[in-house]
Formats: structure tokens, C-alpha cells, sequence
């Protein structure tokens, strides 16, 4: 019940009116205008003159916005389960993590929040989440802008809870003395630098310059070899999105010279190695493909539900110089089309690589 009454009186922003610490303006900054308080310089170049008769007239100018910009900010509250931010006068509110909707998160269903927050003089907070895909272009990514470009900034995180996120942080030889693991729910930041914005700018599309910051590192620690190896990774051991026909689809693949692959069996510096080898990658849908930094040349295939579309790799491997093809099955076990399983068009999978020149072994 109480669950259930937070959610009413949140969901239609009564709470937030009410309650001292919630922002007021909750919903308006996220829906209208996410960017509207920070982005004042860019958008005031962009005016709204009236509505006239049911219809909105726009004077348009031409805006040029840079890939990321750095804010310094005083007085922030920083929720760590999203890392969202919020500004002491409540005005400001920005969810700096794509992925879900404040509403699901736990902090969104606490009446004690910066009751006693952590108080913490200068420095950042970058969320780090434990999708493989997102760790790259949105935690590591930023971090390595920050740390590059800010001598003395320490960047504040929630708790790593894989080991391969700290094998990734080791990969890419990031020092792991500026960066503070923390275990509160709340910080409070007396001055806070904002970095806008890097990683996806919204789900399935991530920023280009986060890829570019990234491969550029990938570049000085992978060896660049031959590419010889043509690998199918399966999701044989995830718990979902898996291919009910994959023995019959595999059966196929070995006529062309493809090796079976469960990247659970390899650390990241493996996952690394093995992809950088690879001339043809063909996947599902899934983080394992963010190891296409380690790659430039090679072909990449997805295989994707046609009811949930996201280009996240389609983009991520234009920036990293691969070829790009994707693959829509139209057959499904399940309703979700985000966990679904289902069943491949072998038939078709074999016309593509007819046509981009994928040949059987002789």
C-alpha cells in the first residue's frame, strides 16, 4: 500500500510539491526539455513565437551544439542508484542514465533520501552499470574524458559488482587511484563537474565521440593481426534472447569456416584478443558485440527481433571502420520482443553471404 500511494502521488508530481527534498519541477525537466536549465546558451538561440490557431510557428537558426561540454556546478545531490543529479533549489533535475525511468527506481519510493548524505568537497559522479555495452560508452568512455582533461578530479562511483568491470579498467590502463568507490545511496557535492554527454544520448543510440575516445585507447593496447578467425558468439548460457534452431544454424555455419563461441569461457582481455583476430563476427543482439573496438576491417552480423530494432553497434561499428549487416527474424517464442526467443531464416542468412561474398570452406 504504501508502494502504491508513493507511486500515485509521485506519478502525478503531488509528492514532489509537497515533500522538501523532491524536485518540484520533476517531469518537466525530463519531458519537456532535459537540457533546458544547463543547455541555456545553445537553446536561447532557438525561439518559440506564439501559437496562432492550433498551430506552433518555430523561428529557426541554425545551432551548432558540441559533442560534450563540461558544467561546474555548486551545491549538487547526486543519487547513486541512477546517477541522477539534482541542484539544492530543486530546479534542476537531469537522469543521467538512459536506461529506465526514474520511476523505477528504488530511491524514487524513499521518503528518507539526503537525510544524511555523504558530503564530498570537488569532484564527479559517473554511474557505472553493468551491462557490458553501456560500461563502455558510458561509464568508461566519460571517465577517460575526465581523468584526461581534469588533473586533479576524483570521479565517485557506485560499487562494481563484476570482475569484469575491473578487468576492463585494467585493460585500458585507467589509474585506479582517482577513482572512489562508494557505497551510499546519496552524495552531496559542494562543487560538481558535469560532463554532458557522453554515452548514449538516448537508449540505442549512443554519441559517436564516446566510441572515438574509447577506440583511440583500444588502439595502443591491441595488437593489430590478421584477420583470420570467423566466430559465431552464442547466448547459449543467457537468459534470454537465445536461438531455438542454433544446432541446425550451426551445423550450416561450420560449412563456413565458423568457430563456436561462449564468451563466458574468456576474460575481456580475451574477448579483446579474440575479436581483434576475426575477419567475419555474427551474433545476436547483445553486449558481446562492444568488443568490435578491438576490430577495424571486419564484417559484422546482428541478428535481431524485427519488433525491437537498436543501433547501438550498427553505429558504433561505422565509427570503428567495420562492416555492418543486419538480420531480422520474424519467428519468436515469447511476447517481449526484448527477451524473446526465436528461430532463424538459415536460408536467408545464407543468401547474405552470398551476396557480401562469405564463401563455404572448399
Amino acid at each position: 500500500m504504501r508502494r502504491f500511494l508513493l507511486f500515485f502521488f509521485r506519478r502525478w508530481s503531488l509528492l514532489n510539491k509537497l515533500h522538501r527534498n523532491l524536485p518540484k519541477t520533476y517531469g518537466y525537466l525530463e519531458t519537456k526539455d532535459k537540457y533546458s536549465t544547463i543547455h541555456d546558451l545553445e537553446v536561447e538561440q532557438v525561439t518559440l513565437s506564439v501559437i496562432l490557431e492550433d498551430r506552433i510557428e518555430l523561428e529557426l537558426h541554425e545551432v551548432t551544439n558540441p559533442e560534450t561540454n563540461i558544467y561546474h556546478l555548486t551545491d549538487i545531490h547526486v543519487f547513486v542508484e541512477n546517477g541522477s543529479i539534482m541542484d539544492s533549489t530543486k530546479k534542476l533535475y537531469l537522469n543521467t542514465y538512459m536506461g529506465k525511468d526514474p520511476i523505477h527506481y528504488k530511491f524514487f519510493y524513499n521518503l528518507d533520501f539526503l537525510k544524511a548524505p555523504y558530503r564530498i568537497a570537488e569532484g564527479t559522479f559517473v554511474h557505472a552499470p553493468t551491462n557490458y555495452w553501456h560500461f563502455h560508452v558510458e561509464f568508461l568512455a566519460r571517465v577517460i574524458h575526465l581523468l584526461s582533461n581534469y588533473e586533479n578530479l576524483f570521479v565517485y562511483t557506485n560499487k562494481f559488482q563484476n570482475q569484469w568491470q575491473r578487468d576492463v579498467i585494467e585493460l585500458y590502463k585507467i589509474k585506479t587511484d582517482r577513482i572512489i568507490e562508494i557505497d551510499s545511496p546519496y552524495l552531496s557535492f559542494e562543487k560538481y563537474v558535469f560532463c554532458d554527454f557522453l554515452g548514449t544520448k538516448y537508449l540505442g543510440f549512443n554519441s559517436r565521440l564516446s566510441t572515438r575516445i574509447l577506440k583511440t585507447v583500444v588502439d595502443k593496447i591491441v595488437l593489430i593481426k590478421p584477420l583470420t578467425r570467423r566466430i559465431y558468439i552464442s547466448r547459449n548460457k543467457a537468459k534470454s534472447r537465445k536461438i531455438c534452431n542454433e544446432l541446425a544454424l550451426f551445423e550450416v555455419l561450420l560449412q563456413y569456416g565458423f568457430e563456436y563461441i561462449e564468451l563466458e569461457e574468456y576474460n575481456a582481455e580475451s574477448q579483446y584478443n579474440l575479436f581483434s583476430e576475426s575477419s567475419v563476427i555474427f551474433a545476436q543482439h547483445g553486449a558481446c558485440l562492444t568488443n568490435m573496438l578491438a576490430v577495424s576491417g571486419a564484417t559484422v552480423i546482428e541478428l535481431f527481433n524485427s519488433d525491437w530494432p537498436m543501433n547501438m553497434y550498427a553505429l558504433m561499428a561505422l565509427e570503428t571502420n567495420n562492416f555492418y549487416y543486419r538480420i531480422y527474424n520474424e519467428e519468436f517464442n515469447g511476447n517481449n520482443p526484448q527477451s524473446a526467443d526465436y528461430i532463424v531464416d538459415i536460408h536467408q542468412i545464407e543468401s547474405l553471404f552470398e551476396q557480401i561474398n562469405i564463401g563455404k570452406l572448399k
